[in-house]
């Protein structure tokens, strides 16, 4: 069996590993991800009643890239579904034909590729809105939040520090909210939720930029667009979405040791010295930070080296 072959049966057996993964973590931690959720939509409807309303452009512009993934990655698997049904990963290679090879129809009438086309739109839209919604909702969502109250809280004293003494110090207690939603964050991505999903990001990136380097002679068209996709989507997540995740502790660090430095009262000093950076961990002690994009991308990289030169 050639090499992209052997990647793709193991990337598809990976594929529905992490999804099984992520549905029994979704059920383990369930009241840690509700408590978190209520707690963002408490928090951003209190800074509505208080005028502050703006949400930012990247929020927007990556829930249209989710919503376009939902529809594209779904709809390029049922394709592959009515020219390759017994190509892997689809679920009828494996569950409803009796498939000889990767090239065998399996003499199916139209009827049949039809129905395994809409069961596989089916069965992907699932797949895809639950990782979209995963990445999206209770990863972002939350960043999202933060960004508005290190706003409020910068506004007041950075752009008007000459009356931060008289009307900025009653912000100061959003800066207690913003880590109540540090700590319901890190709750309800506690291991192994972020290792499965940097691992599962970069194994993807990987294997798609592997099939698109040595085989995009070899393999249908319609899998060359879905890995064409996949590896958008991936490349997309590494450096703009674990990027995103970093700004809040950077922001945060800047903030506090920007609040050491003025000449505040005792009860603000005391208050900044026990105020602590915003930090999403990623469940080996380590956090999210301007490097953590490129390190993740690096070790894309160095796999996928290791895969060509197998």
């Amino acid at each position: 069996m050639e090499n992209w072959k052997l990647v793709l049966v193991g990337y598809s057996g990976f594929l529905h590993g992490i999804s099984m993964v992520s549905l029994l973590h979704v059920e383990r931690m369930r009241e840690e991800i509700v408590i978190m959720q209520n707690s963002c939509m408490e928090t951003e409807l209190k800074l509505i009643r208080e005028g502050i309303n703006c949400v930012r452009r990247y929020f927007v512009t990556l829930g249209a890239l989710s919503v376009s993934s939902i529809v594209s990655v779904p709809l390029a698997v049922s394709l592959i579904s009515s020219v390759a049904p017994c190509m892997p990963p689809l679920l009828s290679s494996m569950m409803i034909l009796d498939c000889k090879d990767w090239g065998d129809d399996d003499s199916s009438g139209v009827l049949v590729k039809v129905g395994i086309g809409i069961m596989e739109f089916y069965a992907w839209t699932v797949i895809t809105g639950t990782i979209c919604y995963g990445l999206y909702i209770p990863l972002l969502y939350p960043v999202e939040i933060k960004f508005l109250i290190l706003d409020i809280i910068k506004n007041k004293f950075w752009k008007k520090e000459t009356c931060a003494r008289n009307h900025g110090n009653r912000h100061l207690h959003l800066y207690r909210i913003l880590n109540l939603l540090t700590i319901y964050r890190n709750n309800a991505w506690c291991l192994p939720s972020m290792p499965v999903v940097i691992g599962g990001v970069i194994a993807a990136d990987t294997v798609s930029l592997y099939i698109l380097v040595t085989s995009y002679d070899q393999v249908p068209l319609l899998i060359l667009i879905l890995f064409s996709i996949i590896c958008l989507d991936c490349m997309i997540i590494i450096h703009v979405v674990f990027n995103i995740l970093s700004k809040p502790y950077t922001t945060s660090c800047d903030f506090i040791e920007f609040m050491k430095s003025r000449n505040g009262t005792k009860w603000v000093k005391r208050f900044m010295r026990s105020c602590q950076p915003s930090k999403l961990t990623m469940g080996d002690g380590t956090f999210f930070d301007r490097l953590t994009s490129f390190v993740i991308w690096q070790k894309g990289i160095d796999y996928l080296i290791t895969l060509l030169l197998m």
